[in-house]
């Protein structure tokens, strides 16, 4: 929505009718000469006349400036008031380009104002003029608390961890700079400044090298008022009795040493340098059962002051089950969320674990009713590890000609119709291309009769000339022997006379 911030600008303001709590994101340049907030309110009625929460209370708002975005005034939370004023616990991210960021912004006209506990990251983002962390613009309050995120990027301006306009603010307490990448630079001229932090913290890389400054300002680090330095390391490099230039400046104001257990900061003309005690390496090591891993960006971590990102990556054919990436022994600070864990301060040997679940799919045939056939594919699901087939039955007058498959799987060629899967990495479908059978169909023989029984030879009434001369033949013999055998039967009879 539109609004004036008696910067002479038209804003744009993230708001959800109460001032706490928006995130906004600006992917334009229409806001290169305007200012932009995540979140405002204003009970002056001066300052932001309409449209926005009254109540004075800006916080936990989130304001992201989009790498494609250019902005002229961009803050996490602006707050004014006549009495009193809050713009606290808010987040500017500056991924693209402004002219002024601030983490909170807040004004009143007779009271006091806070912005108290903001970020501002700058993250691939440029900054043409000044960063504050927190800024009281107009009256008394305090700007403490408040932390600034060098990640990548450049601020041509100054950096301040908190500014106040009236007498009698605080502008120091709690604010933190950190610097987490070698190379970043603040400044363009002499004139620039870092000011108002009482905590610098580092993140080393792991390939950090004598002599390569962390963070280049090219005016003044006015760091007086800074009374710790905490450095990170990520892995375990050998950093026993080197110097690692923390800060090279124009010009340097910084106590005169700073002791830790593992190093020692020191200023060495404009330079605040940190040199470094032995440091005992910790082992970081994977116990996952199976089916994955947790990998680590280091095998070692140096003990207390080392950090790493461990990722939990599934073998193929597994998922990783979300959420269970963890420490599971030694001592460390973990930060675990979704597939990774942070480990920091780790004082021992550590190990992590993560659970992983085998994957199942299945193999179904996908052939249309009526194709001349079918695949006959297996009826239980199947893992990455199995080799499952699918069979091709063409029905009758038909026969097989192909198959094809939808799904992350390798398919043989289907030899004698059987199609056999392997690297299966998803559900399946296999669909079958029959075709009718167009061989000529061979001459079949006439089937064999089925024997007929023997029938017993029968005369016919009605005899034929061969039979009849058998049975003329027949006769004549008959009657030649006729004369023999009465005289044989005479002769009997006389001797039984006799007798």
């Amino acid at each position: 929505m539109a609004a004036s911030y008696g910067l002479g600008t038209t804003a744009y303001v993230g708001n959800n009718g109460t001032g706490t709590g928006n995130t906004v994101s600006v992917t334009s340049t229409d806001y290169a000469s305007a200012a932009a907030a995540g979140g405002a309110s204003d009970g002056s009625g001066l300052i932001i006349p309409t449209g926005v929460d009254k109540s004075g209370t800006v916080k936990t708002n989130t304001l992201t400036v989009e790498s494609s975005a250019r902005v002229g005034y961009a803050a996490g939370g602006v707050a004014a008031s006549l009495a009193a004023a809050q713009a606290d616990e808010n987040v500017l991210k500056v991924l693209g380009e402004v002219d002024n960021a601030a983490g909170g912004l807040a004004a009143v006209l007779l009271g006091t104002a806070s912005t108290k506990d903001n970020e501002v990251h700058i993250e691939g983002g440029k900054v043409n003029v000044d960063l504050y962390g927190g800024v009281v613009a107009a009256g008394n309050g305090d700007a403490t608390g408040n932390h600034v995120f060098l990640v990548s990027g450049a601020v041509m301006g100054d950096v301040w961890g908190g500014k106040c306009k009236g007498s009698g603010c605080k502008e120091v307490d709690g604010n933190t700079l950190h610097v987490e990448a070698k190379g970043l630079t603040v400044g363009s001229t002499s004139t620039n400044f870092i000011k108002n932090f009482d905590t610098l913290e580092f993140t080393l890389p792991a390939d950090i090298k004598s002599g390569e400054p962390m963070l280049t300002a090219k005016g003044a680090a006015e760091l007086g008022t800074v009374t710790s330095v905490n450095i990170a390391v990520n892995g375990s490099p050998d950093l026993a009795g080197k110097s690692i230039t923390l800060v090279d400046a124009g010009s340097l104001t910084a106590p005169t040493t700073l002791s830790s257990t593992y190093f020692d900061v020191n200023k060495d003309g404009n330079k605040l340098v940190a040199t470094f005690k032995p440091l005992t390496p910790r082992a970081v090591k994977d116990v996952s059962p199976q089916g994955g891993k947790v990998q680590c960006d280091d095998e070692q971590v140096a003990d207390t002051i080392g950090i790493t990102k461990c990722t939990a990556i599934a073998d193929t054919g597994y998922t990783y089950d979300d959420g269970s990436i963890k420490l599971d022994g030694g001592s460390a600070t973990d930060s675990c969320s979704g597939d990774t864990c942070e480990l920091s301060n780790v004082t021992s040997d550590v190990t992590l674990s993560a659970t992983f679940t085998l994957n199942q799919y299945t193999v179904k045939d996908a052939t249309p009713a009526g194709a001349g056939g079918r695949m006959e594919c297996p009826s239980t699901t199947v893992t990455y590890f199995d080799t499952p087939s699918c069979e091709a039955i063409p029905d009758q007058g038909y026969i097989f000609v192909k198959a094809t498959h939808a799904g992350t799987a390798t398919m043989d060629a289907c030899p004698d119709g059987i199609c056999t899967f392997t690297d299966v990495l998803g559900d399946v479908t296999v669909t079958g291309t029959f075709a009718k059978d167009s061989t000529p169909t061979p001459p079949q023989p006439d089937p064999t009769p089925d024997p007929q029984p023997q029938q017993p030879y029968v005369i016919s009434s009605t005899p034929t000339l061969g039979e009849l001369g058998l049975l003329l033949s027949g006769l004549a013999l008959v009657g030649a022997a006729a004369p023999a055998l009465r005289r044989r039967e005479k002769q009997g009879k006389k001797t039984d006379t006799h007798q």
